[in-house]
């Protein structure tokens, strides 16, 4: 009987997979997991298509938006401080600065550290003395240097004293004031010309020059300014540079007023208003001279000196309140920034003696509106506190065709509301207004603060 063959042995070895096969592995184990799931296959492979295809979307947007705003910063950074020049900013804020003030108050026009109380600012300057009698005194300062300080650095330095001379004052000068009649403080005098056109029907008023008026700053001097106004129509208002330190200043200018008939100036009165100028609160009212139309001879040019009055309390309540506020302009950003601070002394406007008072701005190039902001509305005060912060887009080729227009409302729940008081600033704006335009351009990024005396909205 023959034996069965033996069968070939099988030899067995470990030889190490290699990366091919464990890849391949791993895909046919993941395909068939992905079988196994509720949803088609194909369904399986659309969705992991469509979200690598988002993936690789973000991430090319998000490659692009970086490369692009580096490239796009750096070159406007250079395209900028190409085309402006903050010099040049300057020296336009400079002529706005000779347009509003005269050559001897901008010698006096110091420029301080930046801050939002930084304005241009001076402070005890020793004033010019009626009988001269400091001449000597005067002489010797001239020759020394003199060390200017701002307002609130004085006050708040402990070395800081007034001189003995304007806080005690001598006996002659005691002695002149009681001489005066009835009490009365002596607040000077002021001299003024009328010269009315009888074919024109208009009424030529010059502000020529005061002298002896009351020092109100705590120098010893003042800030004198003059407004002229028609009673009882009002609608017009003009107003004068300030000339600063001084207790004699000479103006000498003059004034149109038009369509004013000759048979109705006999019910008018031209009032003159003399203020004390003051950056950091409201202007001080130091008198008044009230010109009635018919106890003058208009056949003439009438140039006369009057006592300055005290002024009525009715009249300086009619004035619709004052504001504070700052400005701000980066020419290199083309970014116009207005702070409205406060407003103090309002009108009233509604029974119970209150306001609703907000704020409304405007800025206009060529007559036409271009963006408008207004503040929130404060309930049931006349003096109310804003602290309110808006920016305008004003590119620097356009800051010389731009006005900025804040009128203060009264709110209304059941009516229109009503208008207070406004202002109107630029390179065409006068008075006031234009120094404040003028120290914004000639200090580029600082903000500068200043309170302004609202005027009437014109009908």
């Amino acid at each position: 009987m023959a034996t069965p063959a033996a069968a070939p042995a099988v030899v067995t070895t470990n030889a190490p997979a290699t990366n091919g096969t464990v890849i391949t592995g791993l895909f046919n184990t993941a395909v068939q997991k992905l079988k196994e799931l509720p949803i088609p296959f194909w369904a399986v492979i659309a969705i992991g298509v469509v979200a690598a295809l988002l993936l690789l979307c973000c991430m090319v947007c998000i490659c692009k938006k970086c490369c692009c705003k580096k490239k796009k910063a750096k070159q406007g950074k250079k395209g900028l401080k190409d085309s402006v020049d903050l010099q040049e900013v300057k020296m336009l804020g400079n002529q706005y600065k000779e347009k509003s003030d005269s050559e001897d108050d901008l010698e006096d026009i110091e420029v301080e550290k930046p801050g939002i109380w930084n304005p241009n600012m001076e402070g005890g300057g020793s004033g010019s003395d009626a009988d001269g009698s400091d001449n000597e005194e005067d002489g010797k300062k001239k020759k020394k240097k003199k060390k200017k300080r701002s307002f609130f650095g004085k006050l708040g330095n402990p070395d800081y004293v007034v001189s003995r001379e304007k806080v005690q004052p001598d006996m002659d000068d005691l002695d002149s004031y009681g001489d005066e009649e009835d009490g009365a403080p002596k607040l000077g005098q002021l001299q003024f010309s009328l010269d009315y056109d009888f074919q024109q029907n208009q009424m030529r008023v010059g502000v020529l020059q005061a002298k002896d008026l009351p020092g109100m700053d705590f120098s010893g001097t003042s800030d004198p300014y003059v407004t002229v106004k028609i009673l009882p129509e009002k609608k017009k208002r003009f107003e004068t540079k300030v000339h600063r330190k001084t207790l004699n200043p000479t103006f000498n200018e003059y004034f149109n007023f038009k369509d004013l008939k000759f048979s109705e100036l006999s019910n008018k009165i031209i009032l003159f208003l003399i203020y004390d100028f003051d950056r950091f609160s409201r202007h001080d009212l130091i008198g008044e001279v009230s010109v009635p139309l018919s106890s003058v001879d208009l056949a003439r040019v009438v140039e006369e000196w009057r006592e300055i009055q005290p002024a009525h309390g009715a009249q300086e309540g009619d004035r619709p309140g004052d504001i504070c506020f700052s400005l701000r302009y980066v020419p290199t950003a083309g970014k116009l920034t207005i702070v409205i601070l406060e407003a103090k002394n309002l009108k009233k406007c509604d029974v119970g003696g209150l306001s609703d008072p907000y704020v409304k701005m405007q800025l206009y190039s060529n007559n036409k509106r271009l963006k408008k902001k207004k503040t929130t509305i404060k309930k049931r005060t006349l003096n109310p506190y804003y602290n309110e912060s808006f920016t305008f887009e004003v590119p620097f080729e356009q800051i010389q065709r731009v006005e900025l227009k804040l009128t203060v409302m009264d709110w209304d729940r059941t009516s229109k509301n009503d208008p207070i008081g406004e202002l109107r600033l630029g390179p065409n704006a006068a008075g006031a207004e234009l120094r404040h335009w003028s120290d914004m351009l000639a200090n580029p990024r600082r903000p500068i603060a200043q309170w302004h005396t609202l005027t009437e909205l014109e009908k």
